[in-house]
């Protein structure tokens, strides 16, 4: 969830966990980082793509433009692990967070959205179910 949405793309970037199969990040910060040295997340064999990144993002989240969303998108394919992006139409950043629901919270970028809460939880229950394979999402 949010930085920890950063967290896990960097661990799959940079080959962190080998064996990790799959990461998640829910409204995480999505950005494409430099990498200072590119031996270090190019893999090799079986542990090059070894990790499915699913990406479950509010649309009007307004902490990722839709430029950094696609720079982070192209810079995941970049280095060959798969990923899929789930964009929730019309919901902002924090979205899996029930206590964000005040204006001053609206008005900061967050909103609570129940709908895009659950179907992201069901996705990611999938998606962890079928080893981190991207097409039970």
């Amino acid at each position: 969830f949010c930085l920890g949405g950063m967290a896990v793309l960097d661990l799959a970037r940079f080959r962190s966990a080998p064996r990790l199969r799959g990461v998640v990040s829910f409204h995480g910060s999505l950005d494409r980082p430099q990498i200072a040295d590119p031996e270090v997340s190019q893999g090799s064999g079986s542990e090059k793509g070894s990790t499915s990144c699913l990406l479950l993002h509010g649309a009007a989240d307004p902490f990722s433009s839709p430029e950094n969303v696609a720079a982070c998108l192209s810079g995941l394919k970049d280095l060959g692990l798969p990923v899929r992006l789930v964009e929730f139409e019309n919901v902002k950043h924090g979205f899996t967070r029930p206590e964000k629901t005040t204006p001053e919270d609206w008005d900061a970028g967050f909103a609570y959205d129940a709908d895009a809460a659950a179907k992201s939880w069901a996705m990611t229950k999938a998606f962890l179910h079928a080893g981190g394979d991207l097409e039970a999402v």
